[in-house]
């Protein structure tokens, strides 16, 4: 799709005598620096593969912020660019919408949310409702559905579509970070009920001579073991 992409505007700039010279607005420091440049190398590659084209790639880092991309969107006016690639993040990306000369250039978003976006940014990622659409045709209407979400916008953005689609949830459960994601999971199982229950069991199965229930006691242990490992390691 990228080469497919790259390919066509190279041949509509060598109609006109000119080399493509694309801007690549990505995290290449900060917190997002593995993926961003995990993406430079991929248009890098892309580039190599594309034999007898005329592109340079020209990368501004954003440092992972907002800050960061208003300062990459000033750098990238200082020099000529047909095309951006990016920002990744949608809020990244929103953040330099009301900049002057922001309207002069045409993005090609790497995010896959297509609410709301300016008519000079085309998204480049998977298509958010087609996903939940994919998604919930693989579960029956018998099954339970539990969502577990953080409170980014992005998340905000499925749940929102999710409800305007009208696609039935038993419960959701939002965290505001990885720590409280543990927690959540016993709620959303009945953990806490559960285990007091088996606790209950093994304690009365305990009492029995009977060797049948000795070996029971046995299995409940190690199911009691493998279920608080699982749960910690959330």
């Amino acid at each position: 799709m990228l080469s497919f992409l790259l390919l066509n505007l190279t041949i509509a700039a060598n109609s006109k005598n000119q080399s493509l010279r694309i801007g690549a607005i990505l995290p290449l420091t900060g917190d997002y620096q593995e993926l961003g440049n995990k993406i430079l190398k991929t248009f890098e590659l892309t580039i190599f593969e594309l034999s007898n084209v005329d592109v340079t790639l020209i990368p501004f880092d954003n440092n992972s912020t907002e800050a960061g991309t208003r300062f990459a969107f000033k750098e990238l006016q200082t020099q000529r660019v047909d095309i951006v690639l990016g920002p990744i993040f949608m809020k990244n990306l929103l953040s330099i919408t009301q900049e002057e000369n922001f309207s002069k250039y045409i993005f090609i978003s790497l995010s896959n949310n297509n609410v709301g976006l300016p008519s000079n940014v085309i998204t480049f990622g998977i298509n958010l409702d087609s996903q939940i659409l994919a998604l919930s045709s693989t579960i029956n209407d018998k099954n339970k559905k539990n969502i577990f979400a953080d409170n980014s916008e992005f998340s905000m953005n499925v749940l929102k579509r999710i409800e305007e689609i009208k696609i039935p949830l038993s419960s959701k459960y939002q965290y505001s970070n990885f720590d409280e994601i543990s927690e959540k999971a016993k709620m959303a199982t009945s953990y806490n009920y559960r285990h007091k229950k088996l606790l209950n069991l093994i304690a009365e199965l305990k009492k029995s001579d009977n060797s049948n229930d000795q070996a029971k006691v046995k299995s409940l242990e190690k199911r009691i073991h493998w279920e608080v490992w699982a749960i910690n390691k959330l």
